[in-house]
């Protein structure tokens, strides 16, 4: 993809084609520990030529603050909200009333999901709502005898399903740095096509991810966009970014997008998660000032 990508942006700035693009890191960082980076390096130095290069330094996350602000960032006694913690008998209670409410009496029923060459068994699922449900091993995990998922698969699971569930995310370290980084690019996919991702874990957002241990299966696989991994730097720095989208998709923000199309998984999302009730009160309040 890295190679790719050189020769692309080598066409458009051929071509006079005007580039405005955003990245998590610097150019001179882009790749790094990459594959045959040095057949890389000439695609920075055409960004650092072609390019105005700004660094928005800011160390507010936004993401975060919108999070704490939210009602939806915390488990009210007798309600749901979308990220559930810890794994105990409350939340496995909590994770199945909102899922109940999710797909508002449909039909529900394990289904299979064809990828690209093979399939995906998913263990619940309801059509009418575009809802399933997955445990952390069946989505990130890595079974005997089951190929493990991929970022195709992933962006493949976004697009066939606007809410999905996603139970028993356990405290990662680098021993599960695999499983680590299926769960980054899960949440990148369903962030990026506005998937409703409800997660009960072992423990809070923040603390999903503890740079310690040794992966001792990155030096033969790397990781899943070819990089070797030398220590905990390039985890961190990943996570760091899923973090922030894990908070913003905590938010009443991102939900009621999710629940702003027509289709009826976006008005049971509504429902299930109180928004319809927020937008009666919030006009009746705009009718009642305009008297």
């Amino acid at each position: 993809d890295a190679l790719m990508l050189r020769k692309l942006f080598r066409r458009l700035f051929h071509n006079g084609m005007v580039v405005v693009a955003t990245s998590n890191r610097a150019p001179d960082d882009l790749y790094l520990g990459g594959l045959q980076r040095p057949s890389f390096l000439p695609f920075i130095d055409d960004v650092k030529e072609r390019c105005d290069v700004h660094e928005l330094q800011s160390t507010t996350d936004y993401r975060t603050l919108a999070a704490e602000a939210s009602p939806l960032a915390e488990l009210p006694p007798d309600g749901a909200g979308t990220f559930l913690h810890p794994l105990d008998e409350a939340t496995g209670s909590s994770a199945r009333r909102l899922w109940e409410a999710l797909v508002a009496g449909s039909a529900t029923a394990p289904q299979t999901l064809r990828l690209s060459g093979r399939t995906l068994d998913v263990p619940e699922a309801s059509e009418e709502a575009r809802a399933a449900r997955f445990s952390f091993a069946e989505l990130c995990g890595t079974r005997p005898g089951i190929a493990p998922l991929g970022p195709e698969d992933y962006l493949r699971v976004a697009k066939a399903y606007a809410v999905v569930v996603l139970e028993g995310v356990p405290q990662l370290t680098l021993h599960k740095a695999t499983e680590l980084r299926r769960l980054i690019t899960a949440v990148d996919a369903f962030y990026d096509a506005q998937v409703l991702l409800v997660v009960t874990a072992a423990v809070a957002p923040a603390d999903l991810f503890l740079a310690e241990g040794a992966d001792s299966h990155a030096d033969k696989f790397g990781d899943v966009i070819g990089n070797i991994v030398q220590d905990s730097g390039d985890e961190e720095f990943a996570f760091a970014r899923t973090l922030s989208r894990l908070q913003e998709m905590r938010t009443h923000g991102y939900v009621a997008r999710c629940a702003g199309g027509v289709s009826p998984s976006s008005v049971w999302i509504a429902h299930a998660l109180g928004l319809d009730k927020k937008k009666k009160k919030r006009k009746k309040k705009e009718g009642e000032a305009q008297v």
